[in-house]
């Protein structure tokens, strides 16, 4: 016959590590992860802002795997979205293929027709300046397009 480890009064969905601390839920490790990137998401969103104060901000596409959703940044048409990931951030310009990048911020899906990326990762720097004038270019094309 088996005896009941368990005290009374104790549960089994409880644990502690091995120092005694009760663990970080698997919550508090993914807000934790994504700190830094919500950080870097509000320089975007405010250098996106400095560039065109009437830009509109949505948040779009929640679903279980991504409950914060992506924000959406347009006008006159989407200019780019804020997506975070476990281990990056990544600014997708939806016309990106037809914005100069001379500053050559763009880092991802450099090969596609329409899409272009910038990969951010934690110790990246971002070049505002080179951002902006980003920004102002895709909105001038969705400008050129109505």
């Amino acid at each position: 016959m088996r005896q009941n480890s368990k005290r009374k009064g104790q549960s089994s969905t409880k644990s502690i590590d091995t120092k005694g601390r009760n663990p970080k839920s698997p919550e508090d490790s993914a807000n934790e992860t994504r700190r830094w990137q919500k950080e870097k998401l509000e320089i975007i969103r405010s250098i996106i802002k400095l560039a065109e104060p009437d830009v509109t901000e949505k948040i779009k596409w929640r679903k279980p795997s991504n409950p914060e959703g992506v924000v959406v940044w347009s006008l006159s048409g989407i200019i780019c979205t804020g997506e975070i990931y476990k281990k990056h951030l990544r600014i997708t310009f939806h016309r990106g293929a037809f914005i100069d990048d001379p500053d050559r911020l763009f880092n991802s899906g450099t090969e596609g027709r329409a899409f272009r990326a910038i990969v951010v990762k934690e110790e990246d720097r971002i070049n505002e300046t080179a951002f902006m004038d980003l920004v102002r270019r895709s909105i001038l094309l969705n400008a050129k397009k109505k």
